[in-house]
């Protein structure tokens, strides 16, 4: 018995098995995809979300959403008599009406530039794709002010900040009003150009081993070491989505994103020790 697929559907997860023997019971365990704790210490699974049993079937289904948690995000465990069936496993499709864009930009002109060229540049040169950088440590904010945005992630509420946000929208409508590709970068900078981060979001999206003395000492590796701070990351990815990636949103421009820069070269660029 296998595992064939794993599929998230609008309110459903799917896991297709093939090769099912009838009578025997399967377990599926869901877990947040995380592993808790840094280098410097024993390493241990994300939360447990989800623990179903059931009779062998074809397809087995699950509620997509546990007590507002996205189970779309989460590892899976399947076991058959105590034994697991293939290790751990992830949703490998999406459909059902779970929005997935097919749009794909056509890219003119093989020559690119950062978004803030000028439009009389991007006229004159004509451009076919733009690069934005993305710093994660200035759009969040735990501590929004008045005006800051709202946004809606899996059961909370997560805020980013319009000042900021304002800035990027306007260095990439040029690349909007002219169908112009952008491919936007995700970094997370804490301090730049005298420009310092909320204090309060760098204690939840800093990598637990970030070194404040190294090379690099503003820019920290992402934190997915902790389910507070894997929530802040995959919000921000899902809000930068949201408001560049939808093809109905009026700052359409972007379908492919870099969600992490430099990962070969964590020491050096992120700050967060050797990775093992």
């Amino acid at each position: 018995m296998k595992i064939s697929s794993i599929t998230a559907t609008a309110d459903k997860i799917k896991i297709r098995l093939s090769g099912v023997e009838a009578g025997i019971g399967v377990t599926v365990k869901a877990f947040v995809p995380l592993i808790v704790g840094n280098a410097k210490e024993n390493k241990m699974p994300g939360r447990q979300v989800v623990s179903h049993t059931a009779e062998t079937e074809e397809v087995i289904g699950l509620p997509r959403f546990k007590d507002g948690y996205d189970l779309a995000l989460c590892r899976f465990d399947v076991e058959a008599r105590g034994r697991p069936l293939a290790g751990v496993r992830y949703v490998t499709e999406t459909c059902d009406g779970y929005s997935k864009s097919s749009f794909a930009f056509s890219v003119k002109k093989p020559v690119g530039t950062w978004v803030d060229a000028t439009e009389e540049d991007m006229d004159l040169l004509g451009f076919g794709c733009m690069m934005n950088e993305f710093n994660c440590a200035w759009i969040q904010t735990v501590t929004p002010k008045e005006g800051d945005i709202p946004h809606a992630f899996n059961g909370k509420t997560y805020y980013f900040n319009r000042e900021f946000m304002e800035l990027y929208d306007s260095l990439m409508i040029p690349s909007v009003k002219r169908g112009i590709p952008c491919l936007i970068r995700l970094i997370n900078r804490f301090s730049y150009r005298l420009c310092d981060s909320d204090e309060a979001l760098c204690r939840v999206i800093g990598h637990p081993d970030y070194e404040p003395t190294g090379f690099n000492e503003q820019m920290s590796a992402f934190n997915i070491r902790t389910e507070e701070g894997f929530e802040a990351y995959c919000a921000c990815i899902d809000f930068l989505c949201t408001r560049y990636a939808d093809p109905e949103s009026p700052l359409f421009c972007s379908t492919v994103m870099d969600v992490g820069n430099e990962i070969n070269a964590q020491a050096t660029w992120h700050n967060c020790g050797a990775m093992r």
